[in-house]
Protein backbone atom coordinates (compact mmCIF):
# COMPACT_ATOMS: atom_id res chain seq x y z
CA UNK A 1 0.00 0.00 0.00
CA UNK A 2 2.95 2.80 0.98
CA UNK A 3 4.62 1.94 -2.45
CA UNK A 4 1.63 2.28 -4.51
CA UNK A 5 1.19 5.81 -2.75
CA UNK A 6 5.03 6.79 -2.73
CA UNK A 7 4.46 5.56 -6.60
CA UNK A 8 1.53 7.99 -7.10
CA UNK A 9 2.81 10.44 -5.36
CA UNK A 10 6.24 10.89 -7.44
CA UNK A 11 3.84 10.39 -10.49
CA UNK A 12 2.19 13.60 -9.29
CA UNK A 13 5.21 15.43 -8.72
CA UNK A 14 6.70 14.86 -11.88
CA UNK A 15 3.92 15.73 -13.35
CA UNK A 16 3.29 19.32 -11.83
CA UNK A 17 6.87 19.83 -12.95
CA UNK A 18 6.61 19.06 -16.64
CA UNK A 19 3.37 21.28 -16.42
CA UNK A 20 5.49 24.03 -15.18
CA UNK A 21 8.64 23.39 -17.48
CA UNK A 22 6.10 23.64 -20.66
CA UNK A 23 4.18 26.50 -19.50
CA UNK A 24 6.73 28.63 -18.70
CA UNK A 25 8.87 27.68 -21.43
CA UNK A 26 6.13 29.04 -24.03
CA UNK A 27 6.27 31.86 -22.54
CA UNK A 28 9.89 32.18 -22.74
CA UNK A 29 9.13 31.50 -26.43
CA UNK A 30 7.84 34.80 -27.21
CA UNK A 31 10.12 37.23 -25.50
CA UNK A 32 13.62 36.71 -27.06
CA UNK A 33 15.86 39.10 -26.39
CA UNK A 34 14.60 41.98 -29.53
CA UNK A 35 12.13 44.34 -28.25
CA UNK A 36 11.94 45.00 -31.80
CA UNK A 37 12.99 46.97 -34.43
CA UNK A 38 15.90 49.52 -33.36
CA UNK A 39 15.54 53.31 -34.04
CA UNK A 40 18.48 54.10 -36.35
CA UNK A 41 17.55 57.38 -38.25
CA UNK A 42 20.03 60.31 -37.54
CA UNK A 43 16.57 62.35 -35.74
CA UNK A 44 16.35 59.23 -33.47
CA UNK A 45 19.47 59.29 -32.51
CA UNK A 46 20.02 63.13 -32.11
CA UNK A 47 17.04 62.87 -29.48
CA UNK A 48 18.13 60.22 -27.82
CA UNK A 49 21.83 62.18 -27.82
CA UNK A 50 19.74 65.30 -26.08
CA UNK A 51 17.94 63.27 -23.41
CA UNK A 52 21.14 61.53 -22.68
CA UNK A 53 22.78 65.24 -22.14
CA UNK A 54 20.52 66.40 -19.84
CA UNK A 55 20.38 63.57 -17.67
CA UNK A 56 23.86 62.90 -17.19
CA UNK A 57 24.37 60.03 -19.08
CA UNK A 58 26.22 61.52 -22.15
CA UNK A 59 28.90 64.35 -22.33
CA UNK A 60 28.36 67.57 -24.39
CA UNK A 61 30.57 67.64 -27.05
CA UNK A 62 32.00 63.92 -26.83
CA UNK A 63 29.76 62.89 -29.45
CA UNK A 64 28.51 63.66 -33.19
CA UNK A 65 24.67 64.97 -33.77
CA UNK A 66 22.83 62.44 -35.26
CA UNK A 67 25.29 59.33 -35.04
CA UNK A 68 25.45 56.42 -33.02
CA UNK A 69 29.61 56.71 -32.47
CA UNK A 70 31.14 55.55 -29.20
CA UNK A 71 30.29 57.88 -26.68
CA UNK A 72 26.45 57.41 -27.49
CA UNK A 73 26.94 53.90 -27.30
CA UNK A 74 28.24 54.36 -24.03
CA UNK A 75 26.06 56.88 -22.74
CA UNK A 76 22.67 54.10 -24.11
CA UNK A 77 24.73 51.46 -21.80
CA UNK A 78 25.05 53.30 -18.74
CA UNK A 79 21.20 54.81 -19.26
CA UNK A 80 20.05 50.49 -19.59
CA UNK A 81 22.13 49.92 -17.27
CA UNK A 82 20.99 52.15 -14.60
CA UNK A 83 17.32 51.27 -16.03
CA UNK A 84 17.39 47.50 -15.91
CA UNK A 85 17.15 47.28 -19.65
CA UNK A 86 19.26 45.00 -21.55
CA UNK A 87 22.77 47.13 -21.40
CA UNK A 88 23.49 46.38 -25.62
CA UNK A 89 24.22 50.18 -26.85
CA UNK A 90 21.06 49.59 -29.26
CA UNK A 91 18.29 52.35 -29.32
CA UNK A 92 16.09 49.55 -29.15
CA UNK A 93 11.79 50.36 -28.07
CA UNK A 94 12.50 49.40 -25.27
CA UNK A 95 15.47 52.01 -24.62
CA UNK A 96 13.52 54.38 -26.24
CA UNK A 97 10.09 54.25 -24.79
CA UNK A 98 12.30 54.57 -21.27
CA UNK A 99 14.31 57.51 -22.61
CA UNK A 100 10.77 59.30 -23.54
CA UNK A 101 9.82 59.05 -20.48
CA UNK A 102 12.65 60.99 -18.90
CA UNK A 103 12.01 63.82 -21.39
CA UNK A 104 11.11 67.04 -19.94
CA UNK A 105 8.83 68.98 -22.67
CA UNK A 106 6.00 67.08 -24.15
CA UNK A 107 5.57 66.66 -27.67
CA UNK A 108 8.64 68.10 -28.81
CA UNK A 109 9.71 64.78 -30.46
CA UNK A 110 8.85 63.96 -33.98
CA UNK A 111 10.24 60.92 -35.34
CA UNK A 112 9.96 59.17 -38.31
CA UNK A 113 7.98 55.91 -37.05
CA UNK A 114 10.25 53.44 -39.05
CA UNK A 115 10.93 51.32 -35.73
CA UNK A 116 6.92 51.10 -35.01
CA UNK A 117 5.47 50.74 -38.58
CA UNK A 118 8.15 50.24 -41.13
CA UNK A 119 7.24 53.60 -43.61
CA UNK A 120 7.67 56.80 -42.42
CA UNK A 121 5.25 59.28 -40.93
CA UNK A 122 6.86 62.59 -41.23
CA UNK A 123 5.30 65.07 -38.62
CA UNK A 124 3.49 63.19 -36.61
CA UNK A 125 4.18 62.66 -33.02
CA UNK A 126 5.18 59.22 -32.88
CA UNK A 127 5.68 57.33 -29.44
CA UNK A 128 6.52 53.63 -29.05
CA UNK A 129 5.82 51.92 -25.60
CA UNK A 130 7.86 49.05 -24.17
CA UNK A 131 6.83 45.87 -24.42
CA UNK A 132 6.20 45.24 -20.95
CA UNK A 133 4.53 41.52 -21.02
CA UNK A 134 7.41 39.32 -18.25
CA UNK A 135 7.22 35.59 -17.91
CA UNK A 136 7.94 36.15 -14.29
CA UNK A 137 4.58 36.46 -12.67
CA UNK A 138 2.87 33.12 -14.65
CA UNK A 139 6.55 31.21 -13.37
CA UNK A 140 5.21 32.84 -9.67
CA UNK A 141 1.66 31.80 -10.07
CA UNK A 142 2.87 27.93 -11.28
CA UNK A 143 5.02 28.14 -8.41
CA UNK A 144 2.69 28.79 -6.00
CA UNK A 145 -0.02 26.09 -7.55
CA UNK A 146 3.01 23.38 -7.56
CA UNK A 147 3.63 24.31 -3.60
CA UNK A 148 0.06 24.42 -2.83
CA UNK A 149 -0.61 20.94 -4.18
CA UNK A 150 2.68 19.31 -3.15
CA UNK A 151 1.34 20.57 0.46
CA UNK A 152 -2.01 18.87 0.13
CA UNK A 153 -0.19 15.62 -1.20
CA UNK A 154 2.12 15.86 2.32
CA UNK A 155 -1.19 16.56 4.50
CA UNK A 156 -3.32 13.69 2.47
CA UNK A 157 -0.38 11.26 2.97
CA UNK A 158 0.21 11.90 6.61
CA UNK A 159 -4.12 11.58 7.28
CA UNK A 160 -3.48 7.98 5.71
CA UNK A 161 -0.53 6.65 7.30
CA UNK A 162 -2.15 8.32 10.94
Amino acid sequence: MKHKMSLSVSRSIAIGILVAALAGGASFAGRGYSSGPNFTSNQDISYAQKILVKNGYLRAGTYKDGERDQATIDGLRLFQRVHFLRPNGQLDQDTMGELTTHEKSTGEYRGTGTAATGRASEGRVTRVMPQTGSPVALQIAIGVFLVAFGAALLIQTRRKSA
